[in-house]
């Protein structure tokens, strides 16, 4: 009884998680057009939504530790894919004119770069969680 609590608070947290995730990036993809709809700026935007999107998996996986679900491993795999995309797609699409150098790409790209590794890593912990 208690593993399938812990299993739904763990979907729970992971749908939460996703729905944060794609709220971020519809805000980010509308502020670089225009406005975003949230008033926030990149930095608080990142916090308050970005932030969440990552732990919450990590914490949905930490307590369903032991016990094997393949619809938590499937939810995680969809988030893990979700930053991923959309952090590798943020850094892609940085403007690249003839001001702007080489490096600040770079530095850009390494900023992300934990990111797209937690995405990784929580892919990676949804195959495995849907593997047990």
């Amino acid at each position: 009884m208690l593993e399938k609590k812990k299993n739904n608070l763990a979907k729970i947290l992971t749908l939460i998680a996703i729905f944060l995730i794609l709220v971020y990036g519809l805000d980010a993809a509308l502020d670089r057009s225009d406005t975003g709809f949230l008033p926030f700026d990149s930095k608080t935007r990142g916090l308050v939504l970005g932030l969440p999107s990552v732990i919450l998996p990590l914490i949905a996986f930490g307590i369903t530790y032991r016990s094997p679900s393949t619809s938590l491993g499937g939810l995680l795999i969809i988030d893990g894919i979700i930053i991923l995309i959309g952090s590798i797609l943020f850094v892609s699409l940085q403007e690249t004119t003839p001001t702007i150098e080489k490096s600040v790409i770079i530095e850009n790209f390494v900023s992300f770069a934990p990111i797209i590794a937690l995405g990784l890593v929580i892919i990676f912990l949804g195959i495995w969680k849907s593997a047990r």
